[in-house]
């Protein structure tokens, strides 16, 4: 198989070289799809306990041709799926474009937009992070550990389904936040510093709290 992907990413950078420089662009990101799609096969574990998996979605995203090489700003929080579909979700800045975000989407081995934007007022610098300082196999982390907090309460759900990296603009603080633990006649919410050290690990009152407040 190395020897299929070596031939395959020379053959796109041959064919890049090869092409005029009107309407480059679009075949360029056209192979680059094509190529991303041979690179990498869908596990068939969880994909949030997958390194292979998370690595390949962090390292690609900044390759596609729109960035250029550029560093790839992400807007708050990056979304990680597993379940029936198992997916990323982000925005990021525009790089043409620092006033409005594009909605990415990181399925199927391969990174695309969604085709929607959207204009954000005020200065978005305060509100983004750099892709480059989030290292997604730390996911994996995050997850054994919600999954080992899920079995000690008899939790509803003990298979690992949700985890986000959040920014706290205000706060200026990144953790990792989880989806809430559902046991019998209670609800609790796990949630994690940077470093993956806990930072919250309480019960919650209540039958209305939910992973994404």
């Amino acid at each position: 198989m190395k020897w299929i992907y070596r031939s395959v990413r020379s053959s796109l950078w041959l064919c890049l070289l090869l092409l005029p420089v009107q309407g480059k662009s679009e075949e360029a990101a056209k192979m680059f799809q094509a190529a991303s799609s041979e690179q990498y096969r869908l596990p068939e574990g969880n994909v949030l306990e997958d390194e292979n998996w998370l690595l390949h979605a962090g390292k690609s995203l900044g390759k596609r041709p729109e960035f250029a090489g550029k560093e790839v700003y992400v807007f708050e929080k990056i979304h990680f799926f597993n379940g029936v579909r198992p997916r990323i979700e982000l925005a990021v800045l525009l790089p043409h474009n620092a006033d409005r975000v594009q909605f990415y989407l990181y399925e199927n081995g391969k990174w695309r937009d969604n085709g929607w934007e959207q204009a954000v007022s005020g200065s978005l610098k305060g509100h983004t992070f750099a892709l480059s300082k989030v290292d997604f196999r730390q996911v994996s982390d995050i997850a054994a550990k919600w999954r080992n907090k899920a079995k000690q309460l008899n939790a509803v759900e003990t298979e690992p389904y949700y985890v986000a990296y959040v920014f706290l603009p205000k706060r200026k603080k990144y953790f990792w936040h989880t989806a809430t633990l559902e046991a019998f006649g209670a609800q609790y919410y796990l949630s994690f510093h940077e470093n993956g050290s806990v930072w919250e690990d309480k019960r919650l009152s209540g039958r209305s709290a939910n992973s994404d407040n």
